[in-house]
């Protein structure tokens, strides 16, 4: 694999996807807002511009990976709409207030959202045991973290957390929405709980419950915290036949079928190797493969969940 991708931001996720680039043979050229930045950059050996404009006119690429702050991803996607160039933006696709206009986008080219938790064995053995369980009545998802473990030293207060659409932890942990919705079928809130806590006095909800229906199960119940001293990540599926449990922490995948022995399956929990192989079946991935990735209407149907949740309790 050869070539150069474009990369709009400079912040931890610019760089995690220009790490995976250069282990898959890519070079990567960023684009930061900050004059200052740039030159910091290029004094350190990177390749970068100010404008997604000078970089395309500088440089031919093979893609573009959308990683700016949240609030900026419409407008890079607007930038980039009109050129025949793939595209793949960072979680959320885009903030709520952005929903509306980001509809009405007309892309030259392919657009996936970066939900490279996907590429789990364990979600894809999930999806693969669906059938055995029978019909499915109710599903449980869960993931909790403490957030000052995720970046220790930070202040919280300047966090992308933190900064309302950008944040909260229901925007934050998106990631469990997407994949929901992957394995049952768009997802509908039924009730939205934003439970107050000032544990980590941030201005966004810390703790969220929902409780939905989609179209494959009529009860889906999703609990997400900052706030849990040791991670939590697990999937819950209850059927006729039996049940499937999935825990994202430990990797590892459990079967009970009605009247059969318990079969459970170890899988290895490496985000950088889910974000490796995300991006190379959106660089070079056959059509089937690019099957398992989110497009820009499911990244949408996502943000356009998270908003009608919020909507609820305002």
């Amino acid at each position: 694999m050869a070539g150069r991708v474009l990369i709009t931001g400079t912040g931890r996720f610019a760089f995690k996807h220009s790490a995976v680039l250069e282990e898959l043979g890519i070079g990567s050229t960023f684009v930061t807002r900050s004059k200052l930045r740039k030159e910091q950059l290029r004094a350190s050996g990177f390749d970068c511009y100010t404008s997604i404009g000078s970089a395309l006119k500088a440089r031919e690429f093979v893609a573009v990976i959308v990683a700016s702050q949240s609030s900026y991803h419409y407008s890079d996607l607007a930038d980039l709409a009109p050129n025949c160039i793939p595209l793949l933006v960072e979680k959320p696709c885009v903030t709520t207030e952005f929903l509306s206009l980001a509809r009405k986008l007309n892309f030259s080219s392919e657009v996936f959202v970066s939900y490279p938790l996907r590429m789990s064995r364990g979600l894809l053995t999930v999806r693969e045991y669906m059938t055995l369980v029978g019909d499915v009545h109710h599903a449980h998802c869960s993931c909790q973290s403490y957030l000052p473990d995720w970046r220790p030293g930070q202040d919280l207060g300047s966090s992308y957390a933190s900064k309302g659409t950008e944040g909260g932890v229901l925007t934050d942990l998106i990631h469990e929405v997407d994949y929901l919705s992957w394995i049952f079928g768009n997802l509908e809130c039924k009730v939205a709980l934003f439970p107050k806590s000032s544990r980590l006095d941030l201005p966004v909800e810390e703790q969220a419950d929902i409780f939905a229906s989609s179209e494959r199960v009529g009860s889906i119940q999703l609990h997400l915290d900052y706030l849990t001293r040791h991670p939590v990540r697990r999937l819950e599926v209850f059927g006729s036949f039996g049940d499937i449990r999935l825990d994202l922490v430990k990797g590892l995948v459990w079967l009970n079928k009605v009247n059969e022995e318990p079969v459970s399956i170890s899988f290895e929990v490496d985000p950088l190797s889910y974000l490796k192989e995300q991006n190379r079946i959106f660089l070079d991935g056959s059509t089937t493969e690019k099957r398992r990735l989110a497009t820009l209407c499911e990244g949408l149907k996502a943000v356009e969940f998270v908003d009608n949740c919020y909507s609820l309790v305002q």
